[in-house]
């Protein structure tokens, strides 16, 4: 597949938190899973993602964890996990994440697939994103 630059919104749906801990300082530590529906020209299909929360003493919060996505990219039928970390504004509930596609972590017609890229979520759950594909 060529290089793939891909930009659209998506909606998180099926949010469910649970608090696993309470750390120093009073951070709360939990596991967030939701998931995302993309559907745009290049791009449509369904991301599961498992991430691990931390509300941080400063106000602010941070979160890394997978995104398995199913579905199609570019006419290309499959699946790939991506790396997911990043920071939420708890003021303006804005979320703001990079995104890292590994090598190796494709399967079916996208077995073959990498990349990076970068999702804005607002308050809303509507999640503006861009991604580069090889």
């Amino acid at each position: 597949m060529p290089t793939l630059a891909v930009q659209g919104v998506s909606q998180l749906s099926n949010w469910s938190e649970t608090e696993t801990a309470l750390g120093p300082a009073s951070i709360k530590l939990k596991q967030v899973t939701c998931a995302k529906r993309y559907v745009n020209a290049e791009m449509h299909g369904v991301g599961e993602c498992c991430l691990s929360y931390s509300d941080l003493p400063g106000g602010g919060a941070e979160f890394t964890g997978y995104e398995l996505f199913s579905g199609m990219l570019d006419s290309h039928r499959g699946s790939f996990v991506m790396q997911i970390s990043g920071t939420v504004d708890l003021v303006t509930k804005v979320s703001e994440a990079e995104v890292i596609i590994h090598p190796g972590s494709g399967c079916d017609e996208l077995h073959a697939i990498s990349g990076a890229g970068s999702f804005v979520v607002s308050p809303n759950g509507l999640c503006n994103f861009e991604m580069r594909f090889k």
